[in-house]
């Protein structure tokens, strides 16, 4: 185990690494081009779901259930006691979430008898169409269809839209779980806080850039680091020319979720003003796609709205653009 670590990022990695060397009594120097309160800092822009997504690799789900161990527990501890421990009072919730599809994703027993199953990509025929993450019994995930979800909703009184108008939409599917939720900015400066009590050398303040590993390894022998922990994220392509690594644009929108205007089929339908807030998400058409995927995420005091997925796309500002369908899922 190293003595004194050089970490070198200041998101949600670097952070909670850099945490976790401390509570091992690791002496940390943390240092980054921007403070993780910053807007730039991409972890900021976080939406905060818990749910594996545009991953295939089967390490992921190793490394979703290590985050699902932390976050649950804190989530429970807020939930049973509100002032347990004042710190982490609403870093994460668990809301529940409806992920709709047109298809079914899956085989039928039609498919079975007549051997016509084809699996997504990167999957065998003797897989499930399900990702492995379902199986945990935490989430209580279940796939059903529309009709299901809606039996079901007079119960749960989820704010969702109502069955007709998925039907119409051409959403057919559901997928329903119980995900923990982190408010990512609060959750940041959580780390932060902790980071400086315990005593780590923090300078995030500076715009502290490397260029390359070199001068990494310069500064870390210098600051007498036996370690260094390269959090950089895609920062680690320049500095570490590495092409591999390819980044993807997301945008989100934030509203005030006490105030956020609700349509009047949820404020006085069925399901009564009294409604429990739910994630809502797609990737299928009309609402949605693989590049502009739609979702509503309560977190914390807002509700979080997207949003995009463009591979390659550096622009740092917003632009103007007309995204059809997704004006039809904000306002639920």
């Amino acid at each position: 185990m190293a003595s004194k670590a050089l970490v070198v990022g200041s998101g949600a990695v670097g952070l909670r690494t850099a945490l976790e060397l401390v509570r091992r009594n690791v002496s940390v120097v943390l240092r980054a081009p921007c403070s993780p309160l910053d807007p730039s800092n991409t972890s900021q822009g976080a939406g905060g779901l818990w749910m594996p997504f545009h991953c295939d690799d089967p390490r992921t789900f190793r490394w979703a259930q290590e985050t699902l161990n932390e976050l649950l527990p804190m989530a429970t501890r807020q939930q049973a006691s509100p002032h347990h421990q004042e710190s982490e009072r609403g870093l994460v919730e668990v809301v529940p979430a409806v992920y709709l599809m047109r298809n079914h994703g899956g085989p039928t027993v039609e498919h079975f008898i007549d051997h016509s199953y084809e699996p997504r990509r990167g999957q065998s025929t003797e897989t499930l169409a399900l990702p492995g993450w379902t199986k945990d019994p935490r989430l209580e995930f279940q796939h059903l269809t529309v009709e299901m979800l809606s039996w079901q909703n007079i119960i749960n009184r989820l704010k969702i839209p109502p069955e007709e108008e998925l039907k119409q939409a051409g959403y057919l599917y559901a997928w329903f779980f119980k995900p923990p939720i982190v408010n990512t900015s609060a959750m940041l400066t959580h780390m932060l806080n902790e980071l400086k009590e315990a005593g780590a050398d923090v300078n995030v303040e500076s715009g502290h850039y490397y260029s390359s590993l070199d001068e990494m390894r310069n500064e870390a022998a210098q600051l007498d680091c036996d370690c260094i922990v390269n959090a950089t994220g895609l920062g680690a392509k320049e500095i570490l020319h590495d092409d591999k690594m390819v980044g993807a644009r997301g945008t989100l929108l934030h509203y005030d979720r006490e105030d956020c205007p609700r349509r009047d089929v949820v404020r006085d339908g069925p399901y009564g003003i009294n409604g429990t807030d739910a994630v809502i998400m797609t990737e299928e058409a009309p609402w949605g796609s693989d590049t502009l995927p739609c979702y509503l995420i309560p977190r914390g005091k807002s509700i979080v709205v997207g949003g995009s997925y463009l591979e390659e796309d550096k622009e740092p500002s917003i632009r103007n653009c007309i995204v059809t369908g997704m004006a039809g899922a904000v306002g639920r």
